[in-house]
């Protein structure tokens, strides 16, 4: 049983975490084990983040002090506390749960729009290849039909018969 004390104390790390933060990830880590735990969250570490297992009743009174709704979360609760945005957050986590299928994403929180988000945009934002293959993917697609003409145009100079 824990003291009223470092709840106290571990509701004030709470608040301040959401404040110094701008998305959170909610999942359940019942099935976890400690070393899939501890694996997770050095990967979060290079990217800035950090993984807490926190009481939902706990992170309920620090989003009220704060002035932020709260939707309970289902689960054993531990919640992915990162100054990145989701974009950058969402696919190395989607990478961790994916090859075992253990991705159990609940929820997720934009501190910055106050609002929630929903599991399957956080799965749906992990499966998207990175920026620059995007970036590449969308060059690609702009440039092919220039390279199609060239290539045709390079073609029909070669049959017609030379001028004199």
């Amino acid at each position: 049983m824990k003291t009223k004390a470092f709840k106290i104390e571990q509701v004030k790390e709470i608040s301040q975490a959401l404040l110094s933060n701008q998305t959170l990830i909610f999942i359940d880590i019942k099935d976890l084990k400690v070393n899939e735990l501890n694996r997770l969250r050095m990967i979060l570490k290079k990217f800035g983040s950090s993984l807490k297992v926190v009481k939902k009743r706990l992170l309920k009174i620090a989003f009220t002090k704060n002035g932020l709704d709260f939707v309970k979360p289902q689960g054993q609760l531990g919640v992915i506390f990162s100054s990145k945005d989701l974009e950058t957050i969402a696919p190395p986590i989607y990478k961790f749960f994916e090859p075992d299928n253990l991705l159990k994403i609940n929820a997720g929180f934009d501190i910055l729009n106050k609002k929630f988000l929903s599991a399957d945009l956080i799965k749906s934002v992990g499966q998207l290849p990175s920026r620059e293959v995007l970036m590449s993917q969308l060059l690609e697609v702009i440039t092919r039909p220039l390279k199609m003409l060239l290539y045709v145009l390079k073609e029909k100079s070669k049959n017609q018969p030379a001028k004199t």
